[in-house]
């Protein structure tokens, strides 16, 4: 398990359920441990965790992209970058040794993108 801090986040839905949702999903990850595979993601935050089955949905030259239900019944999609993309990535963030992204399936919803802390 790793230490997680929010590198990036936004919201581009206007649809109020969005907004709760994305609300929710930013305090959860907050301070919170995580743990990625290829099959599985597993969040700890405040005492409770959580663990998700993911499916590979797409993987191309840059990023590779899972889907899990998540216990809310809602799919939300994981994408992690690339080896090359995430050498990038770790260059400018000196202090991760991981990343990866949570959003939604709708590419009008919302994301936030994970650091892994060391």
């Amino acid at each position: 398990m790793y230490k997680i801090k929010i590198w990036e986040h936004k919201n581009l839905s206007y649809d109020p359920y969005d907004e709760k949702d994305y609300n929710y999903w930013l305090n959860k990850l907050n301070n919170a441990s995580v743990s990625l595979s290829e099959t599985c993601l597993t969040i700890c935050a405040n005492g409770e965790c959580i663990n998700v089955n993911l499916s590979l949905y797409e993987k191309d030259n840059f990023t590779t992209s899972w889907v899990g239900v998540f216990p809310d019944g809602n799919k939300y999609r994981i994408v992690k970058p690339s080896d090359l993309i995430n050498k990038l990535f770790l260059l400018q963030n000196p202090d991760a040794i991981d990343g990866f992204t949570l959003g939604t399936m709708n590419p009008q919803g919302w994301s936030i993108s994970l650091k892994l802390l060391k």
